[in-house]
């Protein structure tokens, strides 16, 4: 049943490939990403995360511009304190993800980060101490995209706390063989992931080719003398330095009379 899950998670990726998710700046094609995971587990399992885990995600963007729906497969182990054995657990989620956008729009270190949260629906293979199954779980979390500046590779860093509905681990039995602290049926593991994530520009456009400045971005005209004076626009956003109070919005954001971006 893991293996299924594995190809399941697999072909859908590959189907969401024309899609897209949370973006990248001056990208706006699908992309996909990968990396390691590791998780902290609910106390009641009385047991200690294996090494590292793995996840791989893909999705795409929803009208709006600032949400998205990813499919995300999980997959890692949690070595049991009772017996020194190892539980493996597989999980497939569709997350909704809101992009709260850059964390500013100044230069420097934190210009071009940007921020989002999360919330999901899936399923949870888990090998439950000899009584492999499959659960219902529910994801809440968060996390910071940061573009590498080359080709809108970015890296991803995720955290979520998944619970997962489990009758069957943590029974009675189980809990008299020592293998879980106390009965308890909705687990709640906190988990960690850092990712690569690539756009596929290479299957779908490029980035488009931003448009030489002109001589005379903004310019007044005296219709008696035909006279044209110019006016300096740094971020060319339609509004003269000399009135702008927001002299650095990035192109394609709408601003007021100030230059500033509406809300």
């Amino acid at each position: 049943m893991r293996n299924a899950m594995k190809v399941g998670a697999v072909l859908a990726l590959g189907w969401s490939l024309p899609l897209a998710a949370v973006q990248v700046p001056l990208y706006d094609v699908p992309y996909a990403g990968g990396g390691i995971s590791t998780l902290k587990p609910d106390s009641a399992r009385n047991a200690d995360a294996v090494g590292g885990g793995y996840s791989i995600y893909g999705g795409w963007a929803l009208s709006s511009g600032h949400e998205a729906i990813e499919l995300r497969l999980i997959d890692q182990g949690m070595r049991r304190k009772a017996d020194k054995e190892t539980n493996y657990q597989s999980s497939l989620f569709v997350d909704y993800v809101y992009d709260f956008g850059s964390a500013t729009r100044e230069a420097g270190f934190l210009s071009g980060i940007k921020f989002f949260g999360l919330a999901g629906i899936g399923a949870v293979r888990e090998d439950s101490y000899g009584n492999p199954g499959t659960y219902a779980g529910v994801a809440l979390g968060g996390g910071a995209l940061l573009p590498l500046g080359f080709h809108g590779l970015a890296l991803r860093f995720d955290g979520r706390g998944q619970a997962e509905q489990n009758k069957d681990l943590c029974s009675a039995q189980n809990v008299a063989a020592g293998f879980c602290t106390s009965e308890k049926s909705l687990l709640i593991d906190y988990m960690f992931q850092a990712s690569v994530q690539v756009p596929l520009t290479f299957f779908f456009k490029t980035p488009a080719a931003v448009a030489p400045a002109e001589d005379c971005p903004i310019a007044v005209v005296d219709p008696a003398t035909g006279r044209k004076d110019c006016s300096s626009d740094a971020d060319h956003d339609g509004v003269a330095d000399a009135a702008d109070q927001c002299p650095r919005t990035e192109s394609g954001i709408a601003v007021d009379a100030q230059g500033c971006g509406k809300p």
